[in-house]
């Protein structure tokens, strides 16, 4: 459940993480931390680019 949240509110911010962890009301710090947890990672990254 809230790895689909993040997961959705990640894909609604496309990724920018700021805009992304204001709009969850926590710190950029913390929704990496989540998504460390949840093992989300940007679609950018995933494909060997960043």
């Amino acid at each position: 459940m809230a790895r689909d949240y993040l997961k959705s509110t990640l894909d609604s911010h496309a990724w920018v993480i700021t805009s992304a962890a204001r709009a969850l009301g926590i710190s950029r710090a913390t929704l990496h931390r989540k998504m460390n947890k949840y093992d989300l990672v940007s679609p950018n990254k995933r494909d060997g680019s960043g």
